[in-house]
């Protein structure tokens, strides 16, 4: 049975932030690898896993001047959440699949297993033996994925909304539901995954990352609104930044925080104190989504993956 709690705001100075600010740095391009539409991305060491109409393009972005694709996963189908771990590859589709690809050689991607049971899944996460998966027609479901080759339905979780972004913390999954806002759930223990409440977002929840006790949730029509979650179940909002047409992305890393903004373009933020973020750089242009590592930014465009590097004035 779901809880039905909500959380009260704590009183506390809340810092707003606008874009008015000088900025130092430039997003300077580094390479470019035309794709299909990217639905979702996924960047892990030298290659972004990249989801799109027909499955997933693996690229190799080793030379950041030349990232090029390497590998498909073939899905026959549109593919949405893409996530990488331990060298296996997982995506949902359109019609409702859950695929399983072993990418130790990611210029032949092998599917290993698979899954039918989904309902217009949209996002995918992994954590251990788990994975969680959002779908448009309002639930949370988790499967065990300790046998690769047959995953199977744990346990599903009732949204009411659709449910977009999900970022796992200290056994804290924490779900972006549009005008709901956000969902607490406690998934400690993913077979007995429980609901604890729910937070007001302004804006209409959409993008969300986490960086240690840090959490940035981007809206459709609001700010990026940043949470203290030390005490995890009961997030504090302490800042928010102004100015965002539709933060469709976030990423978050070492005190730099990416939005991708479906209006604006790509904004960089110095969050090194999440109190007081300052903006560092911004690219106009229509972007979908960005991921932030190793000192460059990958950006789900409209012309397919693109590489930027932050360098100073």
């Amino acid at each position: 049975m779901r809880k039905a709690v909500l959380l009260s705001y704590i009183l506390m100075p809340i810092l707003c932030v606008s874009q008015g600010v000088a900025q130092e740095f430039d997003l300077v391009e580094t390479g470019m690898c035309p794709t299909d539409l990217i639905n979702d991305m996924f960047v892990d060491s030298n290659y972004a896993y990249v989801s799109t109409m027909e499955g997933v393009e693996i690229i190799s972005i080793a030379d950041k001047t030349d990232p090029e694709i390497i590998g498909r996963a073939k899905t026959n189908d549109l593919a949405f959440g893409v996530f990488v771990s331990d060298m296996y590859l997982y995506t949902v589709t359109q019609q409702g699949h859950l695929l399983i690809y072993d990418v130790r050689n990611p210029k032949t991607p092998v599917l290993i297993g698979k899954n039918d049971e989904l309902k217009a899944p949209n996002k995918i996460l992994i954590k251990g033996d788990y994975a969680f998966i959002t779908q448009s027609k309002g639930h949370l479901i988790v499967y065990d994925i300790t046998d690769h080759s047959n995953p199977a339905w744990v346990t599903s979780m009732y949204l009411g909304k659709t449910g977009k972004g999900h970022v796992l913390s200290r056994g804290i999954l924490y779900v972006t539901v549009r005008s709901k806002g956000l969902y607490i759930f406690n998934v400690a223990n993913p077979a007995s995954a429980e609901f604890i409440s729910e937070l007001p977002v302004k804006g209409n929840a959409e993008s969300i990352c986490v960086d240690k006790e840090v959490l940035y949730i981007g809206s459709l029509t609001g700010p990026v609104s940043i949470y203290d979650i030390s005490a995890p179940l009961s997030p504090i909002r302490i800042s928010t930044v102004n100015g965002h047409g539709h933060a469709a992305g976030l990423s978050v890393h070492n005190g730099i925080l990416v939005v991708a903004d479906q209006e604006k373009g790509v904004l960089v933020y110095d969050v090194s104190n999440p109190k007081l973020p300052e903006i560092l750089a911004q690219k106009e242009g229509h972007v979908h989504d960005a991921w932030y590592d190793g000192g460059y930014i990958y950006v789900n465009g409209e012309d397919g993956l693109q590489i930027l590097k932050l360098v100073k004035r």
